[in-house]
């Protein structure tokens, strides 16, 4: 069938449950959201656009796309007719951690990486030999000694470790206070209101410095730890409605919207990926 879309969530447990994402959309968009981690992948087929902090970027076949943690990015296929199609993984902070840790680096600062999208041929390869390796499901040998590979070698061709990273971890003063109200309630029903007043401020000022500090608003931050929270208790096989319920989604159909605007796939699909990792 013509622009048929599609996706496969799966996550790899031995590399710290390693998540990746292999899709092909045509009319799928991404809302903004931002990542706990990094997110590196290649574009396959086709083209992507995609907003990553203000600047509006093109990564067409071949490329590598790279999006730093806490940096806020959309995304959607650059031609809608012929749709992008890719594949994903996103690394948690301790597998950076443990790769600096082998390249003997220094493991308290992550690295940076300035580019958004890369041309690299080399490192192209690599990660393309990782999925082969993980769709085919290789020796847990293969599939670890592919991925350290092209991660080791990333971080030392592109890794900037002299510019300050994680900006939305490196909140100060009024806002990390309100970060860490949204984060002790976050299943609840807040108002800019009710936490702008916790700090002093105006709803308008408190929502403009907010932005200013983050890059977001306090309701996109809310979202974003809902999702993380929604994904931990489908991990731990909690029914979808009641997760919905605990995280503070209207109902599982409003989790399931904001799955799909938020990382491309739906609580089920996660789910599936939970029960078919490696």
């Amino acid at each position: 069938m013509k622009n048929k879309e599609w996706k496969k969530y799966s996550s790899v447990h031995h590399l710290d449950n390693l998540e990746t994402l292999k899709a092909l959309f045509f009319k799928h968009s991404f809302g903004r959201h931002y990542h706990e981690g990094y997110a590196l992948g290649i574009i396959l087929e086709g083209s992507e656009t995609y907003k990553c902090n203000k600047k509006i970027n093109i990564a067409p076949k071949g490329s590598i796309v790279v999006v730093n943690p806490g940096e806020i990015h959309n995304g959607h296929a650059s031609d809608d007719q012929k749709g992008w199609h890719y594949f994903m993984i996103y690394p948690h902070l301790s597998l950076i951690r443990k790769a600096l840790a082998q390249l003997e680096l220094p493991c308290e600062r992550l690295p940076w990486f300035p580019e958004t999208v890369i041309k690299d041929d080399l490192f192209a390869r690599k990660l393309i030999d990782f999925m082969l390796a993980f769709e085919y499901q290789d020796s847990r040998l293969a599939i670890e000694s592919h991925f350290l590979e092209l991660l080791h070698g990333f971080i030392q061709k592109h890794g900037n470790f002299t510019v300050k990273n994680q900006k939305i971890l490196k909140d100060t003063g009024k806002v990390k206070q309100v970060k860490e109200h949204i984060y002790d309630q976050y299943c609840e029903s807040l108002s800019l209101e009710s936490l702008a007043k916790e700090v002093g401020l105006s709803p308008y000022a408190l929502l403009r410095l907010f932005k200013k500090q983050t890059g977001i608003s306090p309701y996109l931050y809310q979202t974003g730890l809902r999702i993380q929270k929604a994904k931990h208790h489908l991990k731990a096989k909690l029914p979808m409605a009641e997760t919905a319920a605990q995280c503070g989604f209207v109902d599982q159909s409003h989790m399931t919207k904001q799955f799909k605007k938020w990382m491309g796939i739906t609580p089920g699909d996660y789910t599936n990926g939970q029960k078919t990792r490696l």
